[in-house]
């Protein structure tokens, strides 16, 4: 039975190849997909077995002294029922528990992220297909990917459905954390038991006003006919219902999944806080290749404003001990691009307020990097972060001295 379980990711891949080969027979151009689409869960579920069965392997063949329990906690002391950590910084520190194992990243990664997109677009690719076909729009060719309209489905129809991809990624994610890393979902946020709430309220107030002010510019200085102004209540209210029930999926999981897993996980194998930083900002830009605004644009004006925002997302929450802010950030930079503004090469086609029918990418980068140097030393004007902790190699901290214990806390006997 061992023998047979260690070859299944054999068996899927051979089955995954034979659909492959099959699609190249195939002339319908929505069954080629699907058939495809079936190919690549069958490598996918190939390399999650592959990777198990190495790490099952590869623990098997260490010595036996070699074994060693997960580092235990922060050491901690009791006075007078009260509890002092001596470990102050607790997010990246979380991750040192001895279960960050790659073959686990990879599986994580195909399972909850890859998988749990595939599985939440179900809806999305169902709804296209059906309206493909009653509308006669079969083998059309939008200009741009996300332009639902080509195939007759309205845009707050298609954003919703877009989004919802992300809900299915959020509870995949959140189902697959605990028994793969003995990790929670808060754990991965900021390695505590609990949610800092207001950072992420101070997240969306701040980057929000910063945004709101670079709308206005914009709109005072737009030529006329650069801007439509295009106010409709009726699709309004519909599309404030998805950016508030759907859109907050959306943008936490991509902060958990970078921000939290990944930078934990890096940090973790690294014991460097800035490799971390530099390392999963730039996987975060390049997540976003595929956008339709790098197509039209260019790779070298588009992708530095996700990479320069990736950096900005990270260095808060690096300094921040924790990613709050940066959900605060993600979620209302998302929600203000959905409801305020919109243009033709747009990842998110909306009916927002506002479509630009001229957009300058030299200026958007110049100003989205002004935007995040602002936000940067407004939250570290507020929270008053130690720049030092960048430099300092991550690991739980050893015990103080009696000496320096009541240095640090005078009152405590």
């Amino acid at each position: 039975m061992k023998n047979k379980n260690n070859n299944l990711w054999v068996m899927f891949l051979s089955l995954g190849t034979m659909f492959f080969m099959f699609s190249i027979t195939i002339d319908v151009t929505w069954l080629k997909l699907l058939i495809i689409s079936i190919s690549l869960l069958h490598y996918i579920i190939a390399i999650i077995f592959a990777a198990k069965d190495y790490g099952n392997k590869k623990q098997n063949n260490k010595p036996y002294m070699q074994s060693f329990p997960p580092p235990p906690p922060p050491p901690t002391l009791n006075f007078k029922h009260q509890t002092i950590n001596f470990s102050k910084m607790k997010h990246l520190e979380r991750a040192l528990d001895g279960q960050n194992q790659i073959w686990k990243y990879i599986v994580m990664f195909l399972v909850a992220f890859l998988g749990g997109q595939m599985i939440g677009s179900i809806p999305l690719v169902t709804v296209t297909f059906i309206k493909m076909i009653t509308s006669g729009t079969v083998g059309a060719k939008p200009e741009s990917i996300m332009d639902f309209s080509a195939y007759g489905i309205s845009d707050n129809v298609g954003f919703a459905l877009l989004i919802f991809a992300f809900v299915a990624t959020f509870f995949t994610f959140a189902l697959l954390i605990k028994p793969f890393h003995k990790r929670t979902v808060i754990e991965t946020i900021n390695g505590r038991n609990y949610i800092r709430k207001n950072r992420i309220w101070m997240g969306m107030l701040v980057w929000g006003i910063i945004t709101i002010v670079g709308l206005i510019i914009s709109l005072l200085t737009a030529q006329e006919g650069d801007i439509e102004v295009r106010f409709n209540i009726a699709k309004l209210i519909p599309l404030l219902l998805i950016v508030l029930i759907l859109l907050p999926f959306q943008t936490t999981i991509e902060e958990i999944f970078f921000r939290g897993y990944l930078t934990q996980g890096v940090a973790a194998r690294t014991k460097n806080r800035w490799i971390a930083l530099i390392v999963v900002s730039l996987l975060f830009g390049f997540m976003h290749i595929a956008n339709p605004e790098v197509k039209e644009f260019g790779f070298w004006l588009s992708m530095p404003q996700y990479i320069l925002m990736g950096l900005l997302l990270g260095l808060v929450s690096i300094l921040d001990d924790g990613i709050e802010i940066a959900i605060g950030i993600h979620f209302i930079n998302n929600a203000f691009g959905a409801l305020l503004t919109t243009h033709s090469s747009s990842i998110f086609k909306t009916d927002a307020i506002f479509k630009f029918n001229k957009v300058d990418p030299k200026f958007d980068l110049i100003s989205i990097s002004i935007a995040t140097i602002i936000a940067f030393v407004v939250f570290a004007k507020i929270y008053k972060w130690d720049f030092s902790i960048l430099n300092k190699k991550v690991e739980i901290a050893p015990p103080p001295t009696p000496t320096q214990l009541y240095a640090e806390n005078p009152t405590v006997e």
